[in-house]
């Protein structure tokens, strides 16, 4: 536990160090940005405020899609801020972007983090559910009259590692959840009771066809690609996460796709620091209406990637129709 502190705290202060150089002020640009919190699970210094970000032409439409971005483990809104930089894509996209922040590990201090599964990443045992605050979260928001623009039938969720993880929880909970974009996420082989899920398994049944996209570094050594995590997590050993592949096999049953073989296969530059098509891409064919699975490989990708603006802006709109 003590190495993966000191790994991810040197993963982090580049990210801080590079926002302090360009100003705070530079982040939000010409989309209005508010804060939010949401008062029945205003508890302390645990939770942060709701950052907001709508449209500069927020009144011009009566309806508009939503975005949740969660940040990963050991992570925090400024750092989902400064690593993908979604809110410099409401304007051009027109979307809603909501990101919250998960609660500390005790009231007052330690890492942030979501309840995605019974893997990761509630290891203090806090109780509350993030799946009923996020769902609240939207469903508030909604009802208040300076954010009661958003489309409840265009519900999408972003996230990061253990952000991804709870995108997937969303996703398999709440019907009003059309699609999720999961950067190094993952799902948890076992089931709420412990046992082990079988491979091909539909991991929520009970939920209609979603869009899922999962973007993965083959190099990632936290949440590996072969489903291994890193050793430094608490309970971590092989078996306790699907691998990518696996991952995907699974919600190809759910949406109903027609194999694990048939897809189309392309490729492209995701990564800022390269300049080849690095990131191999397939989308699978013969999924119900309203399903879609696509996963990008990133050779050579680490856990914490480096995405490109015009990538992220192609998978949203994709993922949103915009």
């Amino acid at each position: 536990m003590v190495q993966m502190k000191a790994k991810l705290m040197q993963l982090k202060w580049p990210i801080l160090s590079s926002i302090l150089l360009l100003g705070l002020g530079t982040i939000y640009l010409n989309a209005t940005q508010h804060t939010y919190i949401l008062p029945a699970y205003s508890d302390g210094s645990s939770r942060a405020s709701v950052k907001i970000h709508l449209p500069s032409n927020y009144a011009s439409r009566s309806s508009w899609p939503v975005l949740i971005s969660l940040h990963g483990f050991h992570s925090d809104q400024l750092v989902q801020y400064n690593l993908f930089r979604l809110h410099e894509l409401v304007d051009e996209l027109g979307f809603i972007l909501v990101t919250p922040s998960g609660r500390k590990e005790d009231s007052t201090a330690g890492w942030r983090f979501w309840d995605a599964n019974n893997f990761c990443c509630n290891f203090t045992g806090r109780s509350n559910s993030d799946f009923n605050y996020l769902k609240d979260l939207v469903n508030t928001l909604n009802d208040d009259s300076s954010y009661s623009r958003i489309d409840l039938n265009k519900v999408y969720f972003f996230g990061h590692s253990n952000g991804g993880a709870m995108s997937y929880k969303m996703a398999c909970g709440w019907s009003k959840v059309k699609g999720i974009i999961s950067v190094a996420g993952f799902m948890s082989r076992k089931d709420d009771s412990g046992n082990l899920i079988s491979t091909g398994t539909d991991p929520c049944p009970d939920e209609g066809p979603t869009k899922i996209v999962q973007i993965h570094g083959t190099d990632d050594d936290s949440i590996f690609w072969n489903g291994d995590v890193d050793s430094a997590l608490p309970g971590s050993s092989h078996n306790q996460i699907w691998s990518v592949p696996q991952l995907m096999e699974n919600w190809l049953v759910h949406n109903n796709c027609t194999s694990t073989s048939d897809f189309s296969a392309s490729s492209v530059n995701a990564v800022s620091s390269t300049s080849g098509n690095e990131t191999e891409v397939r989308r699978y064919h013969g999924c119900d209406s309203g399903g879609e699975v696509v996963r990008y490989k990133v050779d050579n990708g680490t856990h914490n990637l480096n995405l490109r603006k015009s990538f992220l802006k192609s998978v949203l709109a994709e993922m949103m129709n915009l």
